[in-house]
This record gives C-alpha cells, sequence and structure tokens, in this order.
C-alpha cells in the first residue's frame, strides 16, 4: 500500500513538472513564432520594397531620358542602349512596343514580338505612371519583380521601358534570415526549457520531501522535522509542517499524561468501592457501625467517580467548543 502511495506521488510529482514546462514553454513559443512572424513579413517587405523602390526610379529616370524621341527615333535609341546596356548580368531591360509587344531587350533568349502580357506593362500605358509586379514569369515560371515606366513624347506614349530582375536572390536572403531567427528562437527555446527545468525541480523536489514527512506524521512519527532549505513560500510551508509536528507531539504527551493520571486517581476511589463492597458481601462484618461506616465510604467514593467523570465530559466539551464560561468574581 505505501509503495502504491509513493508511485502515486511520483505521477503528481511528474504531473506538476509536466503541466508548468508546457504551459510556460506553450506560452513562450507563442510569443516566440508571433515575432518570428512579424520579423519574417518586415524582411520580406523590406527587401522587396527596396528592390521595388530601385528599379521604380530607375525606370522613371530612363524613360525621362526616352521621352525627347519621336517614335521612329525611340525605336532607334532603345536598341543602342539594350546593347550597351551595363548590368545585363543582374538586370534584363526591355522596351515594349504600345500593342505590348517586344521591341527588343538586353536578354539574348528572348526574341522581338514577344508579348509579356504582365499587369505592370498594361497598367504603365493605362495610367501614364510607373506600375511595379511582382509574380512569375508567364514564360519561364520564374519569380520576378517587373517594374514599367512609358516613354512619353509630347503627351504621347510612344512603348514602354520595363526592368526585370530574378527574385531568386532575394528570396534566398529572405530563407537564409529566417534560417537565423529559427535557429535563434531554438536557441532561446532550449535555455528556456533547461531554466525552467531547474526551477520547477527547485520546487518539485522540496515538495517531495516535505511529502515524505508528511506522510511520515501521519504514520505516528510525531515531533520529526524537515530541513529549511528556503526563505520562501517553501520555507514558510516547511516551518509550518514543524510546528505542526511538534505541537502534534506535544498534545499526544499531554494526552499520554492526561489518560496516565486520570487511569491513576480512578484507581483510588474504585479500589476502595471494590474493597469494601468485598468486605460487606463477604459477611465478615458484624458490626452495623462497621458495615454503615463501609457503606458511607463506598457512596462516598461513589460520588467522587461521579465528579471525575463531569469533569471530563466538560474538558470534552471544552476541546469540542461546546464549553460555554461563566465568569464572575
Amino acid at each position: 500500500m505505501a509503495k502504491k502511495t509513493v508511485i502515486q506521488d511520483r505521477v503528481k510529482i511528474r504531473g506538476i513538472r509536466k503541466r508548468w514546462l508546457v504551459n510556460s514553454m506553450g506560452v513562450v513559443t507563442l510569443i516566440l513564432l508571433l515575432a518570428m512572424g512579424t520579423l519574417t513579413l518586415s524582411l520580406w517587405a523590406y527587401y522587396e520594397g527596396s528592390m521595388r523602390d530601385n528599379l521604380s526610379s530607375r525606370a522613371s529616370d530612363t524613360a525621362r531620358s526616352f521621352s525627347v524621341y519621336t517614335r521612329r527615333e525611340y525605336r532607334t535609341a532603345a536598341q543602342d542602349y539594350v546593347a550597351k546596356f551595363p548590368d545585363k548580368q543582374k538586370l534584363e531591360v526591355q522596351f515594349i512596343e504600345t500593342d505590348g509587344s517586344l521591341l527588343c531587350t538586353s536578354y539574348g533568349l528572348t526574341t522581338s514580338g514577344t508579348m509579356p502580357g504582365t499587369p505592370d506593362i498594361t497598367g504603365a500605358m493605362e495610367s501614364g505612371d510607373v506600375k511595379p509586379w511582382t509574380g512569375q514569369d508567364p514564360q519561364t515560371g520564374e519569380r520576378i519583380m517587373a517594374v514599367s515606366a512609358p516613354i512619353i513624347y509630347q503627351g504621347t506614349t510612344v512603348g514602354v521601358i520595363r526592368f526585370v530582375t530574378s527574385m531568386a536572390a532575394v528570396d534566398r536572403q529572405l530563407f537564409l534570415s529566417i534560417g537565423v531567427c529559427t535557429l535563434i528562437g531554438i536557441a532561446i527555446l532550449t535555455m528556456v526549457y533547461f531554466s525552467n527545468l531547474y526551477f520547477v525541480r527547485s520546487i518539485v523536489e522540496p515538495l517531495a520531501s516535505i511529502n515524505e514527512t508528511a506522510r511520515l506524521i501521519a504514520d505516528g512519527s510525531y515531533g520529526i522535522q524537515i530541513e529549511k532549505k528556503f526563505d520562501d513560500e517553501i520555507g514558510e510551508l516547511t516551518d509550518t509542517i514543524n510546528d505542526m509536528s511538534l505541537k502534534i507531539k506535544q498534545s499526544e504527551k499531554t494526552q499520554s499524561e492526561f489518560i496516565s493520571s486520570v487511569s491513576h486517581e480512578l484507581r483510588t476511589p474504585l479500589t476502595s468501592i471494590t474493597g469494601w463492597a468485598e468486605t460487606i458481601q463477604s459477611g465478615e462484618l458484624k458490626d452495623p457501625g462497621d458495615v454503615r461506616k463501609g457503606m458511607d465510604i463506598i457512596v462516598s467514593e461513589a460520588h467522587r467517580l461521579t465528579n471525575m467523570v463531569e469533569e471530563l465530559l466538560e474538558f470534552s466539551r471544552i476541546e469540542d467548543g461546546r464549553f460555554t464560561l461563566s465568569v464572575e468574581p
């Protein structure tokens, strides 16, 4: 039975540790996930926004420089610009006709007359403003960012200049940043886990010791004391149980002394009553005076026993809180 109780206590202790760790780790994990989600969105917005702003500024400046050309001059200037474009390894520059077809491009594998058909081109022609777009290239399926700016000559759109760049580098940088953040989050979770484990152990182990001592007290080992190791709530609990153990021991001692005293007090009148009753019963007393004396002693000792019993009943009522004390001078 004792072994079963110990096993149950160990299960309870493990339950406390489990609940503590699950609750604390759950909160920390949720906070980290929210922080990582916010950071990821911020990084994504920063990288993509920076690239979009740079491309938009470059497209706007280049379109402005082409606004001095007529339609025919624009085509010649566009082909010359494409041929001398210095950033072919990073960007693709395209010149689009007003019908949406490709005039020329710095990317050699793309042929003239191709229709890119992305929303930034039509948006730039219709609004007359720079229009960015991010998505999959209809021809290659690659994720790209494109910025189109209309080339306007004397109020007439003669074409569109379009800068295109791959988002692979941005995505790679974003994934790298997320990976670093994930590693940092795992490191934080690990530190929180082990610190919580140490903290829970500092609570659970003293509780196990207190529980074991309380069981010993319940089994009759009154007066046993627990070593106080902490000056906190656990220390206060230790002091309380130690004080309880001493008071129970004192109460047991007092009760034992009381029973011993009562037994001694009861033995004297009972001896007198028994002795005189047996003497009278045996018929050895012939003198009526002696018989009367014996009977008086029996009655007196019986009254004494009655008073003692009444006092015991009053003592019992005092302990039960049913005793009313009437104080008089």
